[in-house]
């Protein structure tokens, strides 16, 4: 009885992970984030190269850099505190591999140039970031009608930006008898900050769809050096 059951166990078949089928492990990876993914996976062999390289998402994720671009805004909104000016801002976006998708953090230029002194493939990312950058100003961060009257005021190149930018408002400001107080004039400086906080967030999107394309279709599987979360935050 024991010499049978002994060879029944004999006889049994065991199927590692590494000898599943291509579509199997696929499935299981689509449970994964991009996070663990790479950092579980990714250069064990060629074949999970592959297989990881594979089921990386071909687009970047639009909510979770909407909620990136929100984490900006706090980060850099202490800067208005008390005093409004009109300033113009270079950021680079760095993607990251978050625990649930992907992430992106705002840098300057000055982090960018200290990040270059690492790894080979690092700065192959970098130079591919340093491509697109996005340039944004007072109003991507201001939401009061009575803070971008005031920066008007205080500040020389922010009428002459609005005169060349939003001609057809800057006329109506200008043009008004009272000026300041009409409905007319806060509608007009409202529809300036809506119009021009929709353009650079179109930008930003538009420059991370780019960084994600290149680096997602590079031959040097780039996305595994990619950081993770906690790595970058946004500088001003």
């Amino acid at each position: 009885m024991d010499t049978l059951f002994l060879q029944s166990k004999q006889n049994e078949s065991v199927t590692t992970f590494e000898e599943t089928p291509d579509e199997i492990q696929l499935m299981i990876f689509k449970y994964l984030s991009l996070y663990d993914l790479y950092k579980t996976f990714f250069n064990m062999n060629l074949r999970f190269n592959r297989l990881v390289n594979h089921i990386t998402p071909e687009n970047y994720n639009m909510v979770t850099l909407n909620e990136d671009i929100r984490t900006l805004e706090r980060h850099t909104e202490w800067r208005f505190r008390g005093f409004i000016w009109w300033e113009e801002l270079v950021y680079y976006l760095i993607p990251r591999r978050g625990c649930h998708a992907l992430r992106w953090a705002f840098v300057s230029q000055v982090t960018i140039e200290q990040l270059g002194e690492e790894s080979r493939n690092s700065l192959r990312i970098l130079s591919i970031i340093s491509k697109y950058p996005v340039s944004l100003n007072t109003l991507f961060l201001i939401f009061d009608v009575r803070a971008i009257k005031k920066m008007y005021f205080r500040s020389k190149e922010f009428p002459q930006w609005m005169k060349e930018h939003y001609n057809e408002q800057h006329k109506i400001i200008i043009d008004s008898e009272s000026r300041w107080y009409t409905e007319e004039v806060c509608n007009a400086f409202r529809e300036i900050n809506k119009m021009e906080k929709n353009r650079q967030e179109q930008m930003i999107h538009e420059q991370a769809k780019k960084i994600w394309w290149e680096i997602r279709k590079s031959q040097d599987f780039l996305v595994s050096s990619l950081p993770a979360c906690p790595e970058y935050r946004a500088h001003s």
